[in-house]
């Protein structure tokens, strides 16, 4: 159903999808949303500080886009991060991920990971890819395109690990999608070619729960799949745990 953005050309990354995760009436800016937690409760179990809460997660004055329960651990072995909770069911359309973005002030180096590769993969884009351990090079030219959109994310991953300054930091789930990029992937969109992207002088580091398909809308096909997108009114379980080596 293009009503809503007719008379464009529906394109995940213009003025098709795209538009309505940028301007969702109900939803706000999906982009640029905050995360609220009530009843913050903080205490101790097995000897790790355990701080929980009911938590909305939606743009200011909207409607929120998931909410749930959110939980920290912070133990011995690292902290522990968990989000277990529902989509909206009130959109009328697919989230392109959900999960986590890390902004670091330092580049990351040494990036290497435990899932399927050698290069970018997606929930409907991965026949070719086999799990194993992998380096990983942020804003890798072989994974970038000329038309900035999102590129170079990894499915299925268990581990990852990369160095910030000193200090080796491990990242383990039983399943998530990562991309590393000096980018912010929210500008891609405005832009035409991939030498006009700023960078930063660190890295964004995406952790996410899910992240949707790719479909072949980009040439000139259709959207992912329903099995491979986020859709409304979806639960979710999604943890992680942060450690240094």
């Amino acid at each position: 159903d293009n009503r809503l953005i007719a008379p464009f050309t529906p394109t995940i990354y213009g003025n098709g999808i795209g538009a309505r995760w940028r301007g969702s009436k109900e939803l706000g800016e999906l982009a640029y949303p905050d995360l609220a937690v009530k009843d913050l409760s903080i205490g101790q179990s097995d000897g790790e500080v355990v701080l929980e809460g009911d938590f909305i997660f939606a743009v200011r004055g909207r409607y929120p886009i998931s909410t749930g329960r959110i939980q920290y651990r912070f133990g011995s072995d690292g902290v522990t991060v968990r989000q277990t909770g529902q989509i909206s069911d009130r959109m009328d359309f697919w989230l392109p991920r959900y999960g986590y973005r890390l902004a670091f002030a330092k580049r990351l180096e040494n990036i290497n990971y435990f899932g399927c590769g050698p290069d970018e993969c997606y929930e409907d884009k991965r026949e070719y890819a086999t799990p194993d351990w992998y380096d990983y090079v942020a804003d890798d030219h072989k994974n970038s395109y000329e038309k900035p959109q999102e590129c170079n994310s990894r499915t299925d991953t268990r581990w990852l690990r990369f160095c910030l300054g000193e200090c080796e930091l491990e990242v383990s789930s039983d399943k998530f999608s990562f991309c590393a990029t000096s980018h912010d992937v929210n500008e891609c969109w405005k832009l035409a070619h991939k030498k006009d992207m700023p960078a930063t002088a660190g890295t964004y580091l995406h952790l996410d729960w899910r992240m949707s398909g790719v479909g072949s809308n980009s040439c000139g096909g259709e959207y992912p799949q329903p099995s491979c997108r986020i859709e409304a009114g979806e639960r979710f379980d999604f943890s992680f745990v942060i450690r240094a080596l």
